[in-house]
């Protein structure tokens, strides 16, 4: 349950971050003087009371308020993470600790303690710190890219397929 949680987090937080790229693009669009502002194909019609400067001011306010609110739930989904991963690592290692409680007593003669000491203290946080987290990173990183290439398959798909070509 957890872990979906944490899925749903990571997902949201892709969005967010394409989002956050996606607002960046109206704001170049009119530094260039470019005068076919769109934004969800919304022309600049729709702004014709506004002067150029009101608009682009209006842009940045929306701009910082959305980054304001991303960081926000960004710091708010890497908490959840990392305590998601802190329970993880410590209900792992009570896991093999208890293991080792019910061991019978040749199991222990014919074992280094300090094996079992490294497997419950240092294996443990490793396995969660070395593959589950980057796992959900790759994951994450994943869902960005492909949400990078999808507003750019929409906004110009010459350069998406240019780009395609050129990284892959």
């Amino acid at each position: 349950v957890k872990l979906l949680f944490i899925f749903c987090l990571i997902i949201i937080g892709s969005i967010l971050e394409v989002l956050g790229i996606a607002l960046i693009i109206p704001i170049l669009n009119s530094f260039t003087g470019n005068d076919d502002i769109k934004i969800l194909n919304i022309n600049q019609n729709l702004f014709s009371d506004f002067s150029q400067n009101l608009i682009i001011l209006y842009m940045f306010s929306i701009l910082v308020i959305f980054f304001f609110f991303k960081f926000i739930f960004l710091l708010f989904s890497n908490f959840f993470q990392s305590k998601y991963f802190s329970e993880l690592q410590q209900k792992l290692s009570m896991r093999i600790f208890s293991l080792y409680l019910n061991q019978e007593y040749t199991f222990f003669v014919k074992r280094n303690s300090s094996e079992l000491i490294r497997n419950v203290f240092i294996e443990m946080p490793s396995l969660v710190i070395s593959y589950l987290k980057p796992s959900l990173f790759l994951l994450s990183e994943i869902l960005i890219i492909f949400g990078i290439s999808i507003v750019l398959l929409l906004i110009n798909p010459f350069a998406f397929l240019l780009l395609s070509v050129f990284f892959l």
